[in-house]
């Protein structure tokens, strides 16, 4: 194996823990009520509560 393979494997598996590394941290941050949570996290769910207890 040439050193130029080694440089290739090398680059793709830092790749792919970079890209591993952010899809964990999104899904840490797009868990409900975290400081990071996009802020219609979970709306459809909330609305549809507020509907059915003011109905009630």
């Amino acid at each position: 194996m040439g050193w130029q393979d080694w440089l290739v494997t090398a680059v793709a598996a830092l790749a792919a823990a970079i890209v591993l590394w952010r899809t964990l941290g999104s899904w840490k941050d797009s868990k409900p009520g975290s400081p990071t949570a996009p802020a219609c996290d979970g709306c459809a769910v909330a609305e549809l509560a507020k509907d059915k207890t003011s109905k009630s």
